[in-house]
């Protein structure tokens, strides 16, 4: 729906959003031209193949997207390949979890994630320094697992 596209115009020159859903996308454009967001540009496509070319930005935002992916593994080589030399890899999305409805009800691949599991994965993706915190949940919400990570730069 592009909820964070504000925000995130503000603090980049240019913002590329990209989502499978032509319905989200069509959302998006109305938030975009509402706000009047000159430097955001939205994309059809899919997470496992961007619609970007190879080392075309500085930092990745994958916001609740990961538990859809079949692959998360493999979105992260993915982002991986996108992102430019010393560019950051910023994930927040499920924290694991036993909701096992999920998966029919709102099409969840992956009931959240553990927090090592996500490293590993970052690591065999090439990415260096993988961090997380978990952001624990009120009673009945999910608990959220932020993971930071950087494209290791060229050695000279």
């Amino acid at each position: 729906t592009g909820r964070l596209l504000p925000v995130l115009s503000r603090k980049a020159q240019r913002v590329i959003g990209i989502d499978h859903a032509p319905a989200m996308l069509q959302a998006a454009r109305e938030r975009v031209a509402e706000s009047r967001l000159l430097n955001v540009e939205l994309r059809l496509g899919e997470m496992e193949h961007l619609p970007l070319e190879s080392a075309a930005v500085d930092v990745a935002l994958l916001n609740m997207v990961l538990h859809h992916a079949a692959s998360p593994e493999e979105v992260l080589h993915e982002v991986a390949r996108v992102l430019r030399t010393g560019g950051r890899l910023m994930v927040v999305d499920l924290f694991q979890h036993q909701q096992e409805w999920a998966r029919e009800k709102l099409a969840d691949q992956w009931l959240g994630f553990a927090g090592d599991e996500l490293i590993q994965w970052c690591r065999n993706a090439g990415f260096v320094e993988p961090d997380y915190s978990i952001i624990e949940a009120d009673d009945d919400q999910y608990s959220v697992l932020q993971l930071n990570a950087t494209k290791p730069k060229l050695k000279e």
